[in-house]
């Protein structure tokens, strides 16, 4: 090698040396130990750099596993931590049911701390025996390795109640084998004093709509007693007056007294509706007589106002129907009267016709039509709403409580038929009502009539107004009638005495209706005594009184104030009777 340096420093070409083999294999030589050398060195130093990349992975391996633990332990901290800040009690048992762990929150109601909880048994604690039934659902946890979701647990402590919604799970060790039970606990306790205050307010409720109830049947009551009287005194005053300005006076009373029975009707009504309390009263009716009637009650009030009420009935329509008749005629008075009240000119008129025929019933259309003044359309779907009017403005020209309507729609619905209405402002209105109605027989029992001379009356009322108005009307048709002022004065005269017909008050003093009926049943059938025909005639419209006079055996109801002609046409229902 040295020769070549010199060689070259000297700037002699190496091929002048070409005759110097001796030279050339000397530099070869030393070229190949060169080479070995640096292989060797190449080895060792990828030998190293392989020990390094071992302990790197080393030390790698040991940082993530040391990472990974502390990740665990952190876990682990936030898991204790949530156990023991969770506002639900949560601990846990070995097979022996000694508390291995539990939080703050059910340390709190052991009256312990955590420390002194843990390796006892329920034995030791104030609270074991409320945790008895607990305690039980822990052994079959256990018992079966399963577990128990959202059991309802209560148990009272001294100073309150508590209801616990409690969880239990297995809890099982690395073999997968059951060593002891994990409890969850939620306080319902909040809920079950919302339900005690719901409850109370439940029952203050209750007790408010019976107060109320209570306050609307003696307010009906109390109206309806004295508005017989009236009623009743203008019917019997009226044919005896000659005076025309007398006999104005008179029906001013009388249609007066009427509006007013039919505002407290209605408000009762409408309530009664609300409650799910009206008695549904199917019974054979013509429907031709119903149409005739309503038309004959609004002839004096068209006859005023100049207007004319005409009713049509389609032709091929039976005349004997199936239904709550009286509901119908509620519905035709309330739409009937509105439109003749809202109709200033032109006419009224009633339609009737067939919507759909059935082989037993049939859906009967009523259309009440009229030239009134009309509805805005953005009125008309209130229209059916309580308290609502067309015009609710304090320069309305017309009276009214705005119930009519809605009334008219739940007793449809009630009825389980639809209504509806066609009306634009300034051209009249069309309301119309749909029911199904069964269809009766036009074959007529035919029964011996009687006098009223044959049919004596006992009047069995404790008010000394309505004991004369009944007993003028009943003997101005020919009834002979005796009076009892209460109760037990009408069993003892029906005792001794022989009566066809019973008109039986309600609410008297010394005996009520109910049991004077009750008793007066009883002597007829001791007596093997044919059965008389009892009426109910009380202002009370209570749902469950008017069921118990049926209950007790009376035949009717009819609730005060009433026409002579209506208790006329009740008894007619049972008896036949030729009138003067």
């Amino acid at each position: 090698m040295l020769d070549l340096y010199v060689m070259l420093e000297s700037g002699k070409n190496i091929k002048d040396y070409s005759d110097t083999p001796l030279s050339i294999q000397k530099m070869r030589k030393n070229s190949d130990n060169i080479d070995k050398e640096s292989a060797n060195k190449l080895k060792r130093f990828q030998a190293e750099l392989k020990r390094k990349d071992k302990e790197i992975q080393s030390l790698k391996s040991k940082l993530e596993s040391n990472r990974e633990l502390s990740l665990l332990k952190l876990a682990l901290k936030q898991v204790r931590d949530f156990l023991a800040l969770s506002p639900a009690m949560i601990y846990f048992k070995n097979k022996n049911l000694e508390y291995t762990y539990a939080n703050q929150t059910f340390a709190v109601l052991a009256n312990l701390s955590i420390d002194e909880l843990i390796g006892l048994k329920n034995d030791h604690l104030q609270i074991g025996h409320y945790l008895t039934e607990l305690e039980q659902i822990e052994k079959q946890v256990i018992e079966q390795g399963r577990e128990v979701q959202g059991k309802e647990i209560m148990f009272g402590l001294e100073q309150e109640q508590l209801l616990l919604n409690a969880y239990l799970f297995p809890m099982k060790d690395i073999e997968d084998q059951t060593e002891g039970v994990m409890v969850y606990c939620f306080d319902l306790s909040e809920r079950l004093q919302f339900k005690k205050e719901l409850e109370i307010a439940k029952e203050k409720a209750l007790l408010g709509v019976k107060s109320r109830q209570a306050f609307l049947t003696n307010l009906s009551h109390e109206i309806r007693t004295p508005l017989h009287g009236i009623l009743g005194s203008g019917a019997l005053l009226k044919p005896m007056l000659t005076d025309k300005l007398a006999i104005e006076l008179v029906e001013n009373i009388n249609s007066s007294g009427a509006s007013l029975l039919e505002m407290v009707d209605s408000m009762l009504l409408l309530e009664s509706l609300d409650k799910g309390e009206w008695i549904l009263h199917n019974e054979t009716f013509n429907l031709r007589n119903l149409i005739q009637e309503v038309n004959d009650k609004y002839q004096d009030q068209v006859k005023i106002k100049m207007i004319d009420m005409q009713s049509f009935i389609a032709q091929g329509l039976p005349d004997i129907f199936i239904g709550d008749v009286e509901k119908i005629k509620l519905i035709l008075n309330i739409l009937i009267g509105n439109a003749i009240k809202f109709t200033n000119k032109g006419f009224v008129h009633l339609f009737v016709q067939a919507e759909q025929q059935k082989e037993q019933n049939i859906r009967l259309k009523f259309s009440i039509k009229d030239t009134g003044l009309g509805i805005k359309k953005e009125l008309q779907s209130e229209l059916f709403s309580s308290f609502t009017q067309g015009d609710s403005s304090s320069t309305k020209g017309y009276q009214g409580t705005g119930i009519g309507l809605a009334m008219a729609e739940k007793t449809v619905s009630y009825l389980g038929g639809i209504i509806g209405l066609e009306s634009a402002e300034y051209k009249g209105s069309t309301f119309w009502f749909s029911v199904d109605l069964n269809k009766g027989s036009s074959i007529i029992e035919k029964r011996e009539a009687r006098t009223p001379e044959q049919l004596p009356v006992l009047l069995v009322e404790d008010n000394k107004i309505n004991q004369k108005i009944a007993f003028f009307a009943l003997k101005k048709f020919g009834f002979n009638v005796e009076i009892a002022e209460n109760g037990f004065e009408a069993v003892e005269r029906f005792q001794n005495g022989e009566f066809k017909i019973v008109l039986m008050d309600l609410q008297m003093p010394v005996m009520n209706g109910f049991d004077a009926t009750s008793k007066i049943r009883a002597i007829e059938t001791g007596k093997e005594l044919p059965s008389c025909l009892i009426i109910a005639l009380s202002a009370n419209t209570i749902k469950e009184d008017i069921e118990k006079c049926f209950i007790v055996g009376m035949n009717e109801y009819i609730s005060k104030p009433f026409s002579p002609e209506k208790l006329i046409e009740v008894i007619q229902k049972h008896i036949e009777i030729k009138l003067p």
